[in-house]
């Protein structure tokens, strides 16, 4: 599938490729074409969803802050993006009330700079594309409170998870603003 792609930010001191993966009217949703880092999704072996992740605090302070001019900020919609799935791990009474009257807002994150859930990945991505260098993150939570979902070198999403704390690649997504005006 041909996609649009742009160069927009850089990181390490090379510009960044990114993907166009879903477009309606002048916003459009983007994929970084391939990993911009390894890094682990948390550093405390604990149970962690994407919302108080490292991983989520350091896309949205180091990596937006040193990879986009002032200029290139004004085009990135903070966005809500929502939680699309419930840990399966977690047994808190409270939270399945949440879950099951529709709230899902506990877990949802207002960011700059996301990952893609594991549904998303799965309705934006063709396996093919899905495919780069390696294993990569999904914010989506994994089987147990120390894992997050990834998609697998072959581009399979693997909902069960890596653990939190290995460092595998980082591919970034956000949403832009009048970019092809």
């Amino acid at each position: 599938m041909d996609r649009r792609s742009i160069y927009f930010g850089k990181w390490n001191c090379k510009p960044i490729k990114w993907l166009e993966i879903q477009n309606i009217g002048n916003v459009s949703l983007f994929i970084s074409n391939k990993g911009i880092c390894r890094m682990s999704f948390h550093t405390k072996n604990e149970g962690i969803t994407w919302y108080g992740s490292d991983l989520r605090k350091w896309l949205n302070d180091t990596f937006y802050n040193n990879a986009f001019s002032e200029e290139e900020k004004q085009y990135i919609i903070r966005t809500i993006y929502t939680a699309d799935e419930k840990p399966t791990w977690q047994t808190w009474d409270y939270l399945d009330y949440y879950f099951d009257n529709g709230d899902v807002s506990l877990f949802d994150a207002d960011d700059y700079i996301s990952l893609l859930s594991a549904n998303e990945a799965k309705r934006f991505l063709n396996r093919e594309e899905r495919k780069i260098e390696g294993s990569w993150w999904l914010r989506s939570p994994g089987s147990h409170p120390q894992s997050a979902a990834h998609v697998g070198c072959g581009g399979s999403v693997m909902r069960r998870g890596h653990n939190i704390r290995h460092n595998i690649i980082v591919r970034p997504i956000m949403i832009l603003k009048n970019i092809f005006e």
